[in-house]
């Protein structure tokens, strides 16, 4: 089972004014329900940018827990969002992945500090020799995408 959504006032979705239109997590915590309601057994939580900074702070609360989250280019903090207050709750395996360059390298400092946060002892950080943000980090950088795909297909054969 495969789920892409649209965060609340993005893409399609309804738009909400103040705090209600920050509450990104629990728009991620909703996903993975409809997917375990459909029949996922593992599910993993991907995120980009804003996505990756939502994708932490719901892996923290989910139950049962996931079978892995993945931030990509995630910011430590986004909206009302702050990650760093969650990352040290995380026990699922996780995967930060950031372009070097992006934003002038304060993506990176960013997922650097929020790896060192991070509970999980099944947790890694790849640092590409890129400018890519977000999506197009997974998207066009065929190093990224495989991180992602390796990291997905390892948690499938985990117990």
């Amino acid at each position: 089972v495969v789920l892409a959504f649209d965060f609340r006032g993005h893409g399609d979705s309804q738009s909400r004014a103040g705090r209600a239109g920050g509450r990104l997590a629990a728009d991620v915590v909703a996903a993975v329900g409809v997917a375990r309601a459909r029949g996922a057994q593992k599910v993993f939580v991907l995120g980009a940018s804003m996505g990756g900074t939502a994708a932490l702070a719901a892996a923290a609360t989910i139950k049962p827990p996931l079978a892995g989250v993945i931030s990509a280019s995630g910011p430590a903090i986004y909206q009302w969002i702050d990650a760093r207050k969650v990352v040290p709750r995380l026990t699922v395996p996780v995967l930060y992945v950031v372009g070097e360059h992006d934003g002038g390298g304060g993506f990176a400092a960013d997922a650097q500090e929020l790896f060192d946060a991070t509970a999980s002892a099944d947790k890694r950080l790849e640092v590409l020799p890129v400018s890519n943000h977000g999506v197009s980090l997974v998207t066009r950088n065929l190093t990224a995408r495989g991180l992602v795909e390796s990291f997905i297909a390892r948690g499938t054969t985990r117990g």
